[in-house]
């Protein structure tokens, strides 16, 4: 499923045909959709800025970095901007970018010549693949979050499948322990059973005249339920979203004080491959803005984000696997 940026969910349900496997497919896309826009947010607030031009919108530029792992900072009538950006097949020998096309969310769109670092110094760096190469004068920085261009968004994605899947598994088996059969019917009775259990699904009593309902041609097909599969799902939920949190390099054992069964060893597991990730992720993306200030006279600088506050407060509220707010959302369950 690709991820909307207007977060938009087919509600329709499909018109005529609200079948359960139609009603099973909503309700995988509601939970996929909440776990992803929570993944985001803690995808989005990994780092901060400080001193962005006025012209450049925070959201924007985040939102750039993590679904396309890059951004461009132009300079456009003595303002700098900042846009996603669709780079060119004209490279250097080093792999960096000519120009690219950068364009804005109201159809706004401009080929941005760029800087290359080293181009003043080496006629070799500043020759791209092309022999043409652009006679305007540079006015852009092609900024990459990480050394591969990889957009961080694909991480959101893949936690938030495996996230939900889990969360409709509790579905299933919540389902299962409280109606833990299958019930046979002969064709002409079906929708009356239908109608019946979709009124004790609403906990409403229900008297059937044994005429209409005749208990000799129903059969009961027991299914066997394994309540240790909730406490197993639910473990499951809280190690993705803690395994999520080392790549933020957020700490992603919250409120250890809750934690008595865990050692402080234990707690503490994490730190050293959380702080040389985030040093190296740090320093590159530094590395990047300096560039930009350079070339473009600013004095942007990487913020230190606090690893407490909206975001650890959304990890526990995460972790504990108890927000069933919308639905569920295994990719290949039936409905409830």
């Amino acid at each position: 499923m690709m991820y909307n940026i207007f977060n938009c969910i087919d509600l329709s349900l499909g018109g005529k045909s609200k079948t359960q496997k139609r009603i099973a497919q909503f309700k995988n896309q509601v939970e996929f959709m909440n776990a992803l826009n929570r993944l985001v947010e803690k995808g989005l607030a990994r780092y901060d800025f400080e001193d962005l031009p006025d012209t450049v919108n925070d959201r924007v530029l985040k939102m750039s970095l993590l679904f396309h792992g890059s951004v461009c900072f132009f300079e456009k009538d003595g303002s700098v901007l900042a846009l996603p950006a669709a780079p060119n097949s004209n490279l250097n020998l080093y792999g960096d970018y000519k120009s690219c096309f950068v364009y804005g969310r109201n159809g706004y769109n401009a080929t941005v010549p760029l800087f290359i670092p080293g181009a003043d110094e080496s006629k070799d760096v500043k020759q791209g693949f092309m022999t043409l190469n652009m006679k305007e004068k540079p006015s852009g920085v092609y900024v990459r979050e990480n050394k591969m261009t990889y957009p961080f968004i694909n991480y959101c994605i893949a936690y938030a499948e495996k996230i939900s899947d889990c969360m409709r598994t509790i579905d299933v088996v919540r389902a299962n322990i409280k109606r833990p059969f299958i019930v046979t019917a002969e064709e002409q009775l079906v929708p009356t059973v239908k109608k019946f259990f979709d009124t004790r699904d609403e906990n409403v009593e229900y008297i059937i005249s044994s005429g209409v309902f005749p208990a000799d041609k129903i059969n009961i097909l027991p299914i066997e339920t394994n309540v240790e599969a909730l406490k197993s799902a639910t473990d499951l939920i809280e190690w993705y979203y803690n395994d999520f949190d080392n790549l933020c390099q957020k700490n992603s054992n919250a409120n250890p004080d809750k934690k008595e069964r865990l050692l402080v060893d234990e707690v503490n597991a994490n730190n050293e491959s959380k702080e040389a990730g985030e040093e190296s992720f740090r320093d590159y993306l530094t590395e990047q803005l300096d560039f930009v200030n350079e070339c473009l006279g600013t004095n942007i600088k990487l913020k230190e984000v606090e690893e407490d506050d909206a975001i650890q407060r959304m990890g526990a509220n995460s972790n504990t696997g108890s927000d069933r707010s919308l639905g569920s959302g295994s990719s290949d369950s039936s409905a409830d």
